[in-house]
């Protein structure tokens, strides 16, 4: 079973990460949730059946060892929380945007091992991307 966490409570948290969670039960289990603001947090823990709840993530991560962290955070957060769920051993699956630079970018990606992280990206494969051009310029069929 994949023990999983998810960082921030707000509207995308509840809306689109539980419930693509809760669609993988068989697989998946949400371990903790984590939000700087405890009442959300608490709250959030309560309408979806999460049995922990923190509001620091590095403890969070050192007690729950979970195997995946979502993370719902504003964007310029992610990098930080992206490498310290890396360096804890935790893949990483993380909305967009996942960095505000190349070289928050660069950082996840030298914190990454054994654990990866991955961005959310809805769209890729949706009609728009019929229209960007191939690597060669030339437009796939």
């Amino acid at each position: 079973m994949i023990r999983t966490a998810i960082v921030g409570t707000g509207g995308i948290a509840g809306i689109c990460h539980v419930t693509a969670l809760r669609a993988q039960e068989h697989r998946a289990v949400i371990v903790a949730a984590v939000d700087v603001d405890a009442a959300r947090a608490e709250a959030f823990a309560a309408e979806h059946g999460i049995p922990a709840v923190y509001t620091d993530l590095h403890t969070m991560l050192r007690e729950q060892k979970p195997d995946l962290v979502h993370l719902c955070t504003p964007p310029f957060l992610h990098a930080d929380q992206a490498v310290a769920c890396l360096d804890s051993g935790a893949w990483v699956w993380c909305e967009k945007p996942v960095a505000l630079s190349l070289a928050e970018l660069d950082r996840i990606r030298d914190a990454e091992g054994p654990a990866v992280a991955g961005a959310v990206f809805q769209h890729m494969y949706g009609s728009g991307t019929r229209y960007l051009p191939t690597p060669t310029g030339r437009r796939p069929p």
